[in-house]
Parts: structure tokens; sequence; C-alpha cells
């Protein structure tokens, strides 16, 4: 079973793999997405399983997908790449209520999903203790000390595992109690790099981290969408979210400009349809087009993914650029209703604003 948690520490080799990248003379600024890194090596079979089974995720045979990619990481399980994307089939089969390898799956919609997965991997690496499945076991572990500890007996037994220094990374975002997440986690990162500048996922957490922190997230996401266009190790959904992070961070720089263009490429996209026209409705309204604006956070609305944001934007125009207040107080008023009933720390934060929006116009409309 899973290795007891125990008390947060830092490994040895860290400082030492963080200095990797100056000791072999890499520069880890510019990159490109790498093919035969340890743990991450392709042969022409093995991509093309890959590449097979990504086709079938997309199109939504995730039995078959399975089958494909099960074979092959039977083949490589060193290949930690075709490792995680195997998990997040097996995710989706569970979640569907699938057999999965002759096991019945959770068809509950309150089943516990993950631990069932947790629950698959971590009899793997149980049944054939080795690195590769042990830091597949910690990636779906759901404690994060206890994922910790998994990945720093990874790196005890290897510490030039890229994936195991990537997961670290991961693993420490999740502790929000651990005052000092951000700085061992950047470390962590920066490890990986070292080993595996093109690393596709630690590439992306990068972006991510540095979106977080205020900095100029824009180029690293672009030179991402770059690299991973049509990449089988990333699926759709995780592409077009980076795109609208993307948008996302034009918007919050001051280039709403940029932002539409990308978002009206992505027109007819079905996936994060809402926070997609959401963005959209941002950028509009930054360029003072405020019916487009409108008409973008409506829309929002209807493809109910960012349902309270949009009413937040609508109640926001209504009020502030197009003079029209009683509406606005509807809005405000949907927003106070679906906010409070919302398990989303956002969208309650939210309802709590719009009860303040509607306090405060209360006494300008009584008799």
């Amino acid at each position: 079973m899973s290795t007891p948690a125990r008390p947060l520490r830092v490994p040895w080799s860290l400082s030492a793999a963080a200095l990797l990248a100056a000791a072999c003379g890499k520069s880890i600024d510019s990159w490109e997405p790498t093919f035969d890194a340890p743990y991450s090596a392709f042969d022409d079979e093995s991509f093309a399983a890959l590449k097979r089974a990504r086709v079938l995720s997309d199109a939504g045979d995730w039995d078959e997908a399975w089958r494909v990619l099960d074979a092959a990481w039977r083949a490589d399980e060193d290949n930690l790449d075709i490792g995680a994307v195997l998990q997040e089939i097996e995710y989706e089969l569970l979640v569907r209520g699938t057999e999965v390898d002759g096991e019945l799956a959770l068809r509950s919609a309150d089943a516990d999903h993950r631990g069932a997965l947790f629950r698959r991997w971590d009899a793997r690496a149980d049944d054939a203790p080795s690195i590769p499945r042990t830091v597949l076991r910690a990636r779906v572990e759901p404690d994060a000390l206890a994922a910790l500890n998994g990945l720093d007996e990874a790196l005890e037994r290897d510490p030039r595992c890229a994936w195991a220094w990537y997961g670290r990374a991961h693993t420490l975002l999740r502790l929000t109690r651990e005052t000092q997440r951000w700085r061992l986690a950047r470390e962590a990162l920066d490890a990986c790099l070292a080993l595996d500048p093109g690393h596709l996922r630690a590439r992306r957490l990068e972006a991510w981290i540095l979106a977080q922190e205020g900095g100029d997230a824009a180029p690293p996401l672009q030179a991402w969408l770059e690299a991973a266009q049509g990449d089988p190790r990333i699926s759709r959904t995780e592409y077009v979210d980076t795109q609208l992070d993307l948008a996302r961070t034009w918007v919050l720089e001051g280039s709403p400009k940029r932002a539409a263009k990308l978002l009206r490429s992505m027109e007819g996209e079905p996936i994060g349809r809402g926070r997609r026209l959401a963005i959209l409705a941002c950028a509009q309204q930054a360029l003072g087009d405020e019916a487009g604006a409108l008409d973008s956070a409506r829309r929002a609305e209807g493809a109910g993914e960012t349902e309270v944001l949009a009413l937040v934007q609508q109640a926001v125009l209504y009020q502030h650029y197009l003079d029209r207040p009683d509406q606005a107080l509807e809005q405000w008023a949907d927003v106070a209703e679906k906010g409070s009933a919302a398990s989303d720390l956002s969208a309650i934060l939210q309802s709590l604003r719009a009860r303040i929006m509607l306090e405060r116009a209360a006494p300008e409309s009584a008799p």
C-alpha cells in the first residue's frame, strides 16, 4: 500500500540537480520538445501507439485508446509519458462507468473515481516496484505528503529522473499550508528542466507559476503552444485551456486586441466555451465594445461553465457602461442567488460582492 506520510523535507540532491544546467553547459531558456530523454524515450512503435491512442481518445473511443496504450505501456514501462497518458485515459473510463482491465468501474456520479485510479496504481507499484511505477503512483496519490515521500524515494534511487522532479514541483504546490512551497516548487522545477529542458509538462507548469506570480507569462505560453501543437502527449483539452490562459494573460497585460483575435479564431471550439466567451467579453469591454461584450457575456452564461462570472460581467456593463441601473440590479440579484449556492470560492465571493451592491442600492430605490 502507499507509503505513510513523513514530515516535509528537501532531498539532498536538490541543489546539485538544480545546478546541472550550468554543469552540462545547457541553456534552459531556449528549448524544444524532447523525445529521447530518460524515462521519456520513444521508438517508432511506441510513438505510433501514443499517436493512435490520442486520436482515439479525442474521438471519444476511450476503450480502444486504453487497449492501444496499455499494450504500449506494458512493452515499455520506463516511458512515463505513456504511463501518464494511460492514467488519464483510465480516469476517463472510470468516470464513464466502463470496465478497465476486467475490473468494474465506478458508475455513480458521486463515486471516488480518483481514489479508484490511485488504488489501481498503488497495487501496480506494490506488485512490481520500480522508479517509473513509484512516480506514477505518486502522480495520482490523493495525499500530497505521501506523494512527496514516494517521489523522494524515487529521487534517492535516481536523482536524474526529471519526471520525479516535475512531480515534486507539482505536488509541493498542493501543500497550501507550507509557507515555502513556491520556492521549493520552483527549485524542483528548475532541477527538472536542467535535466530535460524539453519536458512539455514541466514547461507548462513553469508558465503557470510565472502567471501566478505576476510575471510576463505570455512568451512562455506562446512558446509552449507552438511546441505542443499536434504533440500526442498533450490532450486537446489541455491545449485549448492553455490557449485560453494566453488570452487571459493578454487581457490582464493590456493587450485585449491580441486576446480578442485569438479567441475569435477559436470560434466553434466546444472545449471551454463558457470560459472563452467570458474572456472575450473582458477583451471587448477593454476595447470599448460594450454591446459586443454584453453579447459575449450572455452567451458565456448560456454555456453554463462560468455562469456566475458571466452574470457579473453583464451587471458591470449595465451599471458602468450602458447606464441601465435597473437591469444591473437584476443581474446583481442573480449573482447573489446563484453564487451563494455554488461550491466554487470565487463564485461565493462574487455573491458577497453582489449583496453589497444590492445593499448600497436599496436606499436609493426606497420611496
